[in-house]
């Protein structure tokens, strides 16, 4: 079964940004945070590590990943206090046409871990979600006019997200399963080593393969490069580093990994269009 777009509507309720704030983990020994949704709740990391336990298991949290969590369930959320997580919130209602909260069974819906396949377009949506909610909140002109777009933006936005994930699941099932773990594993790796990642040739060893061979099956899972997929996740993280902090263009930089700003900033204005001046000017 596949979930019906068509007979779905969205009702925003409300979204944030910032860093997951509640007694910051310890490395060795993590104390716990349990906590029961009330509505749907779309999660976008962009900062830090950690791991949220729930019914779906145990998933790695670290830059790029996108969790759709449900209301009702029970999820544990843990950190690690060197590396703070980083987030976006997007808490929202599904409901008909006539705006009554729809009733959907759960093997129809999509799956909890959402796999992103364009960073700076998701991160860069729910951005303006995040900022058209607040301006709601707040009773800013005009807000309520553009919180209908928001709204249908965020819905193709839900819509493009399960259909990858969908077709992603479908590419992986060609694959064999141990292939499939390893590109797992090397984007955990990367989601959490971003800024100094392992050489390909390392991970190829560790993997057991050539470095042909593990290009070619990560292209092949992902859709996506070893590379584009580490800058993808870089120009993440210094989007928000820029948007919700007053580092300088240079300490962005060596926190997004890169030793050259000017090449940092090369690589800012090919994948946003700006340079990260202006784009921290219009934040």
């Amino acid at each position: 079964m596949t979930f019906d777009w068509k007979k779905t509507k969205i009702h925003l309720r409300w979204a944030t940004t910032g860093r997951y704030r509640f007694g910051v983990e310890k490395a060795v020994k993590h104390p716990r945070r349990f906590e029961v949704m009330r509505d749907h709740d779309l999660w976008f990391i962009w900062a830090g590590r950690g791991r949220l336990l729930g019914r779906m298991g145990e998933v790695s949290l670290a830059p790029g990943v996108c969790l759709w969590l449900r209301p009702g369930w029970k999820y544990e959320t843990l950190q690690d206090d060197r590396a703070p997580l980083g987030m976006m919130f997007v808490h929202f209602d599904l409901v008909d046409e006539q705006g009554r909260p729809r009733h959907i069974l759960e093997e129809d819906f999509p799956p909890e871990q959402l796999i992103v396949e364009d960073f700076q377009m998701v991160e860069s949506l729910l951005a303006w979600v995040v900022r058209v909610c607040q301006r709601r909140q707040a009773g800013v002109c005009h807000a309520a006019e553009q919180m209908a777009s928001a709204t249908v933006l965020f819905r193709g936005l839900l819509m493009q997200l399960d259909a990858f994930t969908r077709c992603a699941g479908k590419r992986r099932q060609a694959f064999d399963h141990a292939g499939t773990q390893v590109v797992s594993r090397i984007c955990h790796l990367l989601q959490e080593k971003s800024a100094d990642p392992p050489l390909v040739s390392h991970l190829a060893r560790q993997a057991g393969y050539t470095r042909q061979h593990l290009t070619r099956l990560f292209r092949n899972v992902t859709g996506l490069s070893l590379k584009q997929y580490l800058t993808a996740m870089r120009m993440a993280h210094a989007r928000q580093l820029l948007r919700n902090s007053e580092l300088t263009i240079q300490a962005v930089a060596q926190a997004a990994g890169y030793k050259d700003p000017f090449h940092f900033s090369r690589q800012f204005k090919m994948a946003t269009g700006q340079s990260p001046s202006a784009f921290s000017r219009f934040r």
